[in-house]
């Protein structure tokens, strides 16, 4: 076995008959360090040291190199840093973004310090391990890793501690440390100066406990790992992980769980997707897989899939997912920044929140603080990696955060949080409302001006548009959850529902509008609202072509009003009713209901829907191929132009051009359409224009004009895109292909093809079939 260097020392030193203090004498090195050397209490004495030792020893050349290498020997052992976690998958970029930057700053003037930041068991250990091994030959000097518990129940290493820790490490003997923060760390400085050495602080609490370990020269590499993000470290590389992509975790899977993941192809899928694709998660399934059936994988994901019981089966004896996320909450609860206490009090409130991130303005809500404090609170869980940044006013929460909360938070609280979201989404669609340029009808009478409040501060209709772009996904998953509780949050549900029009109208969000008028119908008390609603769903399912269903939503409207007195609104809806009719094609139920709806109309004065009576009529008598359609128009064209706003008048137009087009008169058609889109740009019409731009442009394709319905086709795909009009986007790309192909450009065609196919694809619609047996004619 090779003698240490302590070992070494004292028998060359026995040999030149020399006491302790003669050789500190005469190496010019003290005595307390010549004994602390050799009773192996320092071990790693720096080369010049070692130098003046042997000098003083008078050494031969080879008792010159066994010093040398004793001394050598004990700084190996330090290098061997915990092997990269068994079975480290994935992080190919980071890998090499995290080596390169570290090898290239060992010769910069600047100490390369590198920051990897992300929540528990996100996997920042094993890439800073990952790294360090990569980079074995780039620090002939040693790789240590450092613990500094910044996140552990028994509390951080303070800085002190954390010093003599590292000097012991490099081999300046415990008795030799300083007891001042500053005069440690210039200790440090020194002890690592001029050597090649990379030092890992792993799960650093903060900033505060990292700047007096680092060291103050080039040669040695810093990696920081943390929860926290640590912004004051300058000059760092900041890499913050997030989960890994799907198939990294199923690769991860699969090298924990063995052969009976990969035999099981879907259920790795699912078991990886309910572990939110964090890899302590992954593993801890992958560590149940092991040595089991191939019907384990499906078994193991069919518990996962139980919320309530996922973060138990994701434990692993305290040290899984459910302990990870406790100490972090805990430091928060902890605290004595009220600050962090605040965060930590909002968290569990953001859990309850159905939805794939949180705004500020919703946050503040549930919250009950200001928007900006609610700004800080989420920042500060930022911090901590236990929410993320999307943009400056969203934030997500991590998937198995929210699942840690789903367990604890009581049943008043939830519905005191999801009441909040409610009244907030309500309050900026009703607020939207008092902004419509229409007159006030049955619906602004249900209205409470205080159902507004809550968004009153939001007075630009743009910005309030854009919010609701923002809320709309989290909009429909609560008020999803609210029909299915407590009666105040079904009241809040069905005053959103009703207030949704506006905006649904004016982004044309007719999925969105379909999916809460569905929720919300049934769960209506009143006759008025349940009419509505029932009216308001089949108008968003028209406007997506499901018009048999359409149809049936209008009549339980119409049979509803019937039991009530709304007789202006029982014309609207009876006009609309005869419209979806004639748009399934059941001409004789549309004939009946449009007859009824131009009664009702001329009864009450409702000169716009007596003009959309006489052009649904109209369009009716089309189908039939009867000579009345003309008249029809004239008559509905005339009245709307001396009656409604120039929006309903280009609508008219847009009909009448339809319904030529359909009956196969081409030319009839191009020029109401061409009204109707003048008018629709004059009106600034948005998302409008759209539509317009592409009923003109496949009008022309039609009438044989190929080359003048791209201009407009285009025009209309760049509108889509524009709002985010993901049906009227995939309409416009089949068409464009077909106007493309015609035009011999088939390599365009084939990917607005490619485009709409997986647009319709994505939400199993038929139309898919229809883009895809166009690709096989190419």
């Amino acid at each position: 076995m090779n003698e240490t260097f302590g070992a070494v020392l004292r028998r060359l030193r026995h040999v030149r008959g020399l006491t302790q203090e003669r050789l500190a004498e005469t190496a010019g090195v003290s005595a307390q360090a010549v004994r602390l050397l050799e009773a192996g209490r320092r071990r790693f004495p720096r080369p010049s040291t070692v130098t003046a030792l042997a000098d003083a020893l008078r050494c031969t050349d080879s008792q010159r190199e066994l010093l040398l290498s004793a001394s050598q020997r004990a700084s190996d052992l330090t290098r061997g840093l915990p092997s990269a976690t068994v079975g480290f998958t994935g992080r190919a970029g980071e890998v090499e973004e995290l080596t390169q930057f570290l090898a290239a700053g060992v010769t910069a003037p600047a100490v390369p310090i590198a920051a990897i930041t992300g929540m528990g068991g996100i996997g920042k250990t094993s890439l800073a391990l990952k790294v360090a091994e990569e980079l074995a030959d780039q620090f002939p000097d040693g790789q240590f890793l450092l613990d500094l518990r910044g996140f552990s129940r028994s509390g951080a290493l303070d800085p002190l501690t954390a010093l003599e820790l590292l000097l012991g490490m490099v081999g300046t003997a415990d008795a030799e440390l300083p007891d001042d923060v500053d005069r440690a760390s210039a200790r440090f400085r020194s002890a690592v100066a001029g050597r090649r050495m990379l030092l890992i602080l792993d799960n650093a609490a903060d900033s505060t406990q990292v700047l007096p370990l680092l060291p103050g020269t080039s040669g040695t590499a810093v990696v920081v790992t943390s929860r926290r993000l640590m912004p004051e470290l300058g000059g760092a590389r900041q890499l913050q992980l997030d989960s890994l992509s799907e198939q990294e975790a199923v690769d991860l899977l699969a090298e924990i769980g063995g052969p009976t993941v990969r035999a099981e192809s879907g259920a790795a899928v699912r078991i990886v997707q309910y572990c939110a694709r964090l890899p302590l998660a992954v593993r801890v399934a992958g560590a149940q897989l092991i040595g089991r059936p191939a019907s384990a994988a499906g078994a193991l994901a069919d518990r996962l899939a139980d919320l309530s019981d996922r973060l138990s089966t994701l434990d692993d004896h305290g040290r899984g997912v459910r302990s990870s996320i406790a100490v972090s909450v805990e430091q928060l609860a902890d605290s004595d920044d009220p600050t962090d206490v605040a965060a930590g009090g909002l968290l569990p409130r953001l859990a309850v929140l159905d939805g794939a991130d949180v705004s500020t303005r919703v946050a503040s809500r549930v919250a009950g603080v200001s928007t900006g404090q609610a700004e800080r609170l989420l920042e500060r869980l930022s911090d901590v990696s236990l929410t993320e940044a999307l943009t400056p006013t969203r934030y997500r929460l991590h998937d198995l955060v929210a699942g840690y909360f789903d367990e604890v938070v009581p049943a008043a609280e939830r519905r005191t949080v999801r009441c909040a979201a409610l009244e907030t989404y309500s309050a900026m669609t009703w607020q939207l409302g008092g902004m419509s340029r229409r007159p006030a009808g049955p619906r602004e009478e249900l209205a409470d001006e205080g159902w507004r409040v809550g968004a009153a501060d939001l007075e630009d209709r743009d910005t309030l548009l854009d919010l609701l772009d923002d809320e709309r996904a989290n909009l429909v998953a609560t008020v999803r959850q609210a029909v299915e509780a407590s009666p105040a949050e079904q009241e809040l549900a069905v005053r959103l529902g009703i207030g949704f029009k506006y905006y649904g109208v004016a982004r044309k969000r007719w999925a969105e509008w379909r999916d809460v008028t569905s929720a919300t119908a049934p769960a209506a008390g009143d006759a008025l609202p349940k009419a509505m609603l029932f009216a308001d769903h089949g108008l968003a399912r028209a406007e997506l072509n499901d018009f048999d269903l359409a149809a049936d939503a209008l009549i339980r409207a119409t049979e509803v009003l019937a039991s009530i007195e709304a007789p202006e609104f029982e014309a609207t809806t009876l006009v609309n009713l005869s419209h979806v009719l004639e748009r399934a094609g059941r001409i004789d139920e549309g004939l009946v209901y449009g007859t009824r709806s131009l009664d009702r109309a001329i009864a009450t004065g409702s000169r716009e829907e007596e003009a959309e009576s006489l052009l649904v009529l109209g369009m009716l008598h089309g189908k039939l191929g009867s000579p009345e359609r003309s008249s029809y128009f004239t008559r509905a064209v005339e009245v709307m132009r001396a009656n409604g706003p120039p929006r309903g008048l280009a609508m008219v137009f847009q009909q009448i051009g339809l319904s030529y087009r359909e009956s196969g008169d081409f030319a009839a058609a191009i020029k109401p359409l061409e009204e109707s889109l003048r008018l629709l740009v004059a009106d600034n019409a948005g998302p409008y224009l759209s539509e317009a731009h592409e009923d003109l442009g496949w009008i022309r394709y039609l009438s044989g004009d190929a080359a003048g319905a791209l201009k407009p086709l285009t025009e209309a795909l760049r509108g889509a895109q524009e709002f985010e009009l993901w049906d009227r986007e995939g309409s416009v790309r089949l068409h464009l292909a077909q106007v493309l192909m015609a035009l011999g450009r088939r390599d365009e065609a084939r990917e607005h093809l490619d485009e709409a196919l997986q647009i319709y694809g994505s939400r199993g619609m038929a139309a898919a079939d229809e883009a895809q047996a166009l690709l096989d004619k190419l």
